[in-house]
């Protein structure tokens, strides 16, 4: 299952059973329930940045500000065995909010699903399009 922001550079060019980010919140409670009926094993979220890499860890942080109080500090995320680069630092964006939000519902419910994110640069277009089939349900 892959998700992505509606700010996605590239969004026009993805396969049509992408999930689009466009109100964290509202689209959160939607992303959960198809979560829950679709059950995944592999969670793949796509970000736009300047370099391609994997995110190793999701942070209990989104602009200055924890995301739960009484949560965790952070979260490891799943890393594929790509060639594509791994951040070890996290960020404290929309990105890092849906990481961080979906890490704790998977703990939460108990599900048997990795859940991996991606930034990416536009240039890596095609690299994006075979990591997202490797995701895809």
């Amino acid at each position: 299952m892959v998700y992505v922001f509606r700010t996605v550079s590239f969004i026009e060019d993805l396969e049509s059973d992408v999930f689009i980010f466009g109100n964290l919140k509202s689209d959160f409670e939607r992303f959960k329930e198809r979560i829950r009926s679709v059950h995944p094993r592999y969670i793949l979220g796509i970000g736009n940045a300047h370099v391609t890499q994997y995110e190793s860890i999701a942070l209990n942080q989104f602009h200055g500000k924890a995301i739960d109080k009484t949560g965790p500090s952070s979260y490891a995320l799943s890393i594929p065995r790509t060639g594509i680069p791994i951040s070890t630092k996290g960020t404290k964006s929309f990105c890092n909010w849906t990481m961080y939000k979906l890490a704790q519902f998977i703990e939460q419910e108990g599900l048997d699903a990795e859940l991996f994110f991606l930034h990416t640069a536009r240039s890596d277009k095609s690299r994006i399009r075979d990591e997202i089939r490797k995701f895809s349900t």
